[in-house]
């Protein structure tokens, strides 16, 4: 079966989101490029603890057409007070997920190197693992050494088998799918960058072609199964949507560039026959996120299910 095809390739790929509280040791503030900030500050802080953690994350995409990790900074107001503890995720997938001790000794130096242009310091304060069943916690400044790391990664069967009970019992053809971005989406359509909801295929295709970038060694065979799990999706109709665009300028140090990045974020809603498919896919991008530049902070969204009148 199609289905059984997409789960043997989707339960290859180990994932780890991290949800890290940090806690700013002076008063600062971040711009709209959070995640560009994020990204290089990480990147030179874990060249210096694990290079080749940084190899496989910030190499070179010559054999790789995506990086294995996705970034979703402080949201909100940038501008925080001495003192003040913020939030942001880093989400690990592949080899990336190996090695929990130096992602976490990568974070701390990312403290004492600072962010922004006037280097705010923090200091790590809890690290939480999301997943599926909820979160764990996995290091904290009040106990740092006491709390097991092991095993800490999941596989998106886990993420089947718990969100699988909420629609299977429910009529297919009255279910409403609502979509809510948590960060901008950059997805693209036939080369064109998309500046609002996109169809429900076009939705799915851009996590398929996610998922089939991240999980290693798919031979051809196994892309056209899971490219089956695509079917009767394009009968899902878009109902209404809240979107704008959203774009932003960012300032590439390597490239000592500016570029224009374009996305949108807002809400829409989906429904028709080809709702259970899409869910399928939803499932999976929810922890591998959507679209591209999620290293940069892009591709976080959550979703929801309704049953109409």
């Amino acid at each position: 079966m199609a289905l059984d095809a997409l789960l043997n390739v989707a339960n290859r790929l180990a994932i780890l989101p991290l949800r890290c509280s940090i806690k700013m040791l002076q008063a600062g503030q971040l711009d709209e490029n959070a995640g560009s900030t994020f990204h290089g500050g990480w990147g030179w802080a874990l060249k210096d603890t694990a290079p080749q953690l940084w190899q496989w994350g910030y190499g070179s995409l010559e054999q790789r057409a995506i990086r294995p990790f996705a970034i979703f900074p402080p949201q909100g107001s940038h501008t925080w007070l001495k003192g003040e503890l913020l939030q942001f995720e880093l989400t690990l997938f592949g080899p990336m997920t190996e090695d929990l001790p130096a992602i976490l000794q990568s974070i701390k130096l990312l403290g004492e190197l600072g962010l922004g242009h006037k280097r705010s310091q923090f200091e790590l304060h809890q690290v939480t693992r999301i997943g599926p069943d909820g979160e764990r916690l996995l290091w904290s400044t009040h106990a740092p050494l006491q709390l097991e790391q092991q095993n800490t990664m999941f596989c998106l069967d886990d993420a089947f088998l718990t969100n699988a009970p909420l629609w299977s019992h429910l009529p297919p053809d009255r279910l409403l799918t609502q979509i809510t971005t948590r960060s901008r989406l950059h997805i693209k359509e036939q080369g064109r960058v998309l500046t609002q909801a996109p169809s429900a295929l076009t939705l799915s295709k851009a996590i398929a072609r996610r998922l089939l970038e991240l999980v290693e060694n798919v031979t051809e065979a196994e892309k056209v199964a899971v490219l089956e799990n695509l079917t009767d999706i394009e009968n899902t109709c878009l109902v209404w949507e809240h979107t704008q665009e959203q774009s932003l300028i960012r300032y590439s140090s390597r490239t000592r560039n500016r570029h224009h990045i374009e996305g949108f974020q807002g809400s829409w809603a989906y429904i028709g026959p080809g709702v259970l498919p899409l869910l399928t896919w939803l499932t999976i991008g929810r922890w591998i996120h959507l679209g591209s530049k999620t290293s940069f902070g892009f591709g976080a969204f959550d979703w929801q299910v309704a049953i109409t009148q």
